[in-house]
């Protein structure tokens, strides 16, 4: 049996086809050779990226197989690949190239990159390569093919080790030339793997995180871009209810829709329920004459200090105080005063947290025309409803005010890796998400808060070193910073920690972001460590991995106890995409 680097294969593995290869080559190859599954190189002449699908070690040399699953084709030159199964099944996809350019180009840099720190290699046959095609017979010939060197359907039945020695016979011949009559020398346990090791772990063959992470999020901002111009058409409309998932860029919306209310010369409020999300947009518009930023709850406090009423306030819960006491003493002061009205335009972002009938009530005083008849834009998400949020009542009243309804569906936050994994947590559904490549996302267990504190500690260094600025990088947890692992900071203290949870968001130049998840809401970052999460069997939990998970753009590393790693997989199972999806 070979070994297999990694040994098993892994979970954003998309081709059916590389999957049985994995499985042909390590049952079917003896201990003698290894093989490098999905070897990815910056070493390409012609190319930033590219990806050898297999690289076999063995007593005979080094050789790179390409794989193609599905139909391949050739017409008038140019090659094609039809998918048989998942979500292109049956569509014709164009190749840049044909296989054999493919894996001999990337051969060829797989040599170049081994003979300048493995002096011998000249001896070997090491630049080789071979094309596998197990979903169909071979049947596309030319001077730019070589039948001996495909495994194709009729192959399986004689097995993957009659192949290879049918391709180390092709290349030993091939090159006679090179080597004389003594041909090619076998490579020894000891040359073997000092290739594995120089191929495995250098730095070189590992694509720049930051440089995946720039590429995905410009090609995220555009797509957000985009979708604010469409809703732009919505101008005609005098209220607007918007619902989208998280990642569907219902706050970028929500800034471009106050910008433009700006331009009417009407007062206009800019509410939601998060303090980091109001401090960050008021930045915005700061010089603005006629936008008001605030969280609701704040914008109630200022009114009722302003009337000089805060006395009447009871000694009582500050959740009460909040939630009932406070929006009650504020409609008084607003009717009594004569102060309702005040705003032309209302703009709520965070609405599943706000459209609750008492801070409703309060909206529809701030309004002129109130809900009713006023000018509004409200953006929600029921999957991030955090503290009881909008109700069927609630609903009932903003859709009586026949409000054009406009549903984002596209996420343009996360990559897919991220937003396929937030699915196979929490049973949310998965929404459309952008083609844009990013780095697997990662599960790590911990036994101890000792071993979370120093996998948080480590995973931080590797996303640093990786080109992530620590600025970038936040770390979010359930719970406050004294009452997590990281209390006592960062192990090694070679990164500060800033707790923005009540505010203070870049604040802190080169030190890594901590917030709870509640404070993050309506915010997002490059990269995400979600730590504290107990299990996944509590919806409060399902909600803070939703949250949490969702602020993440490109790179998202969760963490749980071993005990929830059966939960875990049980939710993938259920959600059926276990091993159809990209993780």
């Amino acid at each position: 049996m070979a070994l297999m680097l990694p040994p098993s294969v892994s979970d954003d593995a998309q081709s059916g086809a590389e999957v049985r290869l994995f499985s042909l080559i390590r049952d079917q190859l003896p201990d003698s050779w290894s093989c490098l599954h999905s070897l990815g190189m910056t070493i390409h002449d012609r190319k930033p990226w590219a990806e050898i699908d297999f690289v076999l070690v063995g007593p005979s040399g080094v050789f790179c197989m390409e794989v193609k699953g599905g139909i391949l084709s050739r017409r008038d030159g140019v090659w094609y690949t039809t998918p048989i199964h998942g979500p292109n099944e049956g569509v014709r996809q164009r190749l840049k190239e044909s296989p054999f350019e493919q894996v001999g180009s990337a051969s060829a840099a797989l040599f170049g990159f081994v003979e300048k720190r493995f002096p011998k290699a000249r001896e070997y046959l090491i630049s080789c390569f071979c094309v596998a095609t197990p979903d169909s017979e071979w049947s596309v010939y030319g001077a730019d093919v070589e039948r001996d060197l495909v495994f194709d359907y009729t192959d399986v039945a004689a097995g993957f080790e009659n192949f290879m020695q049918r391709v180390v016979l092709w290349w030993t011949t091939r090159f006679d030339r090179r080597f004389g009559k003594l041909g090619p020398s076998p490579l020894s346990v000891i040359d073997r793997q000092a290739i594995i090791e120089l191929l495995r772990g250098d730095f070189d063959l590992v694509p720049s995180l930051a440089v995946q992470s720039e590429m995905a999020e410009a090609e995220m901002l555009r797509l957000t871009a985009e979708q604010a111009e469409i809703f732009s058409k919505l101008d005609s409309n005098q209220r607007v209810l918007v619902q989208g998932g998280a990642g569907t860029g219902k706050t970028m919306i929500a800034v471009e829709e106050a910008r433009r209310a700006e331009s009417s010369g009407e007062s206009v409020l800019f509410t939601c329920f998060s303090r980091n999300l109001a401090i960050h947009i008021a930045t915005m518009f700061e010089r603005s004459e006629f936008v008001t930023v605030s969280t609701l709850h704040a914008l109630m406090r200022r009114i009722v200090d302003d009337a000089g009423r805060t006395a009447e306030l009871p000694d009582a819960e500050e959740s009460d105080v909040m939630e009932v006491f406070l929006p009650e003493l504020c409609q008084s002061i607003l009717i009594e005063d004569g102060l309702d009205g005040r705003y032309g335009r209302l703009i709520v972002d965070e609405g599943q947290d706000l459209l609750r009938t008492n801070l409703v009530d309060v909206l529809d005083l701030l309004l002129q025309g109130g809900i009713r008849e006023g000018w509004w834009r409200i953006f929600y998400d029921p999957n991030q409803d955090l503290f009881g949020g909008i109700g069927g009542g609630v609903l009932a009243q903003l859709l009586a005010a026949s409000p054009a309804r406009w549903p984002l569906t596209v996420n343009c936050r996360n990559t897919a890796p991220i937003a396929t994994r937030i699915a196979l947590l929490t049973g949310a559904e998965l929404a459309p998400t952008l083609k844009v490549d990013g780095p697997p996302t990662e599960i790590l267990y911990w036994n101890t808060p000792e071993e979370e504190w120093a996998l948080v500690s480590s995973k931080i260094s590797v996303l640093v070193k990786g080109g992530i600025d620590p600025e970038q990088i936040a770390v979010l947890s359930p719970r406050r910073l004294e009452r997590t692992c990281l209390a006592r900071g960062l192990q090694g203290k070679r990164f500060e920690l800033a707790d923005v949870s009540r505010g203070g968001i870049g604040s802190a130049p080169g030190s890594v972001m901590f917030s709870t998840i509640a404070s993050f809401k309506g915010l997002e970052t490059r990269a995400v460590l979600l730590i504290d999460i107990a299990g996944l069997e509590e919806i409060e939990q399902l909600r803070d991995v939703y949250v949490g998970a969702s602020r993440a753009r490109v790179e998202l590393i969760v963490l749980l106890p071993s005990s929830a790693e059966p939960a875990v997989m049980a939710l993938a199972e259920e959600s059926g995409r276990l091993q159809s999806t990209q993780l």
